[in-house]
């Protein structure tokens, strides 16, 4: 189990800069697949150095759809991301519970759907409408608004570390311990030290 049939979609982005550095944050996490959605502008040239070596590959596999409806017709579970809350968008999800639902999800080989909106205003009604779930990223509510790329990156991290932690589940062993710090190291089944 991979992030492989999970599909990162972004909704009428204006700018291609973004787009690359989405792609980085999609190779970084272990995902291949973005989609765009009527793209405001859309120039591979300018993405390519935001998303260094790594991210070029998907950005030569990026398909370019009309709507959201077209972008999410073979997924499964569809989540929409957003930063309003309130009034009929209730019962949001942490970036963790949607994580959990996409690995358990994607185990039983699913394909899902990460929804982006657009950098200066987010998903709209009609996107969300596509979307089974939300997914909001908690922030401080004086700067609540997150770059595009931070926020594919923050969501599929969680998305990874979940679907590591079941496969781990899965295997009998426990999840590798992570410590941070200058003089900590991270350690590995097996005792292997990285």
């Amino acid at each position: 189990m991979s992030l492989d049939l999970l599909q990162v979609v972004l909704v009428q982005t204006r700018f291609p800069e973004n787009i690359g550095m989405a792609a980085r944050a999609c190779v970084n996490m272990g995902s291949h697949s973005i989609r765009l959605v009527a793209p405001e502008r859309w120039d591979r040239e300018k993405a390519r150095p935001l998303a260094t070596p790594k991210g070029q590959g998907v950005l030569d596999d990026v398909q370019v759809l009309p709507d959201v409806s077209a972008a999410v017709a073979d997924c499964s579970l569809v989540i929409g991301t957003t930063a309003r809350t309130g009034g009929w968008r209730r019962s949001l999800l942490s970036p963790e519970q949607a994580a959990g639902e996409v690995a358990q999800a994607l185990e039983r080989g699913e394909k899902v759907a990460i929804v982006f909106g657009p950098e200066d205003r987010g998903l709209d009604n009609d996107a969300i409408q596509h979307c089974q779930r939300l997914v909001t990223i908690p922030t401080n509510p004086e700067a609540s608004s997150l770059n595009l790329a931070q926020s594919v990156l923050l969501l599929l991290y969680e998305c990874a570390k979940a679907v590591r932690a079941r496969q781990h589940e899965a295997a009998g062993e426990k999840a590798p311990v992570v410590r941070t710090g200058p003089n900590c190291r991270r350690i590995f089944p097996g005792g292997k030290r990285g």
